[in-house]
């Protein structure tokens, strides 16, 4: 716990964080965009969200070093519960976006049956998690989709080789070591 005490100031400091982004509230729409264009680029559900993510890697930090000082008497796989559950929450957001689909305007107003600026906020925040919107399936913009749509992939294959490693990690600790260190680090 004593090793750790940078991590935990640093903790601290992005607790705080989280936790001032809350609650400045939500984001006023600027006097030069229409209320009808207006979406959140910031949503109340995200900022909860990424404090309640933080949360659990910091609750599995808290465990790791408990355990690790013998404190607490929990079995391996219990520690890292708070750390499979922060894995999940990344896996969910990563996934969301490897599906996401790429439109033209005309596109989406096809796929939606109806025009875009009709669509009230509730509409557009659905509209801009399901479809990344450009002007052209060509060009910078579309080329830049299709880049946060393949890195989203790739890191789907991360998250997952992490959870694999983890959970091989915490067999092996839990059965006492009976498999080689090799097998548990291929992840």
């Amino acid at each position: 716990v004593a090793v750790l005490i940078p991590l935990w100031i640093w903790d601290v400091l992005i607790l705080f964080y989280h936790t001032r982004v809350i609650l400045m509230g939500p984001i006023k729409r600027p006097e030069h965009i229409p209320e009808t264009e207006w979406v959140d680029p910031l949503p109340m559900n995200k900022r909860v969200s990424a404090l309640v993510r933080f949360g659990f890697l910091v609750l599995f930090q808290v465990l790791l070093a408990l355990k690790m000082d013998a404190f607490i008497a929990f079995p391996w796989w219990a520690v890292f519960i708070p750390l499979y559950c922060w894995e999940v929450m990344a896996l969910r957001k990563k996934i969301m976006l490897a599906n996401i689909n790429i439109v033209t305007h005309a596109e989406l107003e096809l796929a939606i049956g109806k025009n875009f600026a009709a669509c009230d906020a509730a509409e557009r925040e659905d509209i801009h998690r399901r479809f990344i919107l450009v002007p052209a399936k060509s060009g910078l913009m579309y080329e830049a989709a299709c880049r946060i749509k393949a890195e989203a992939k790739m890191d789907v294959v991360r998250i997952l080789a992490r959870v694999v490693f983890t959970v091989l990690l915490v067999l092996n600790l839990d059965l006492g070591e009976e498999w080689s260190w090799w097998i548990v680090f291929i992840p």
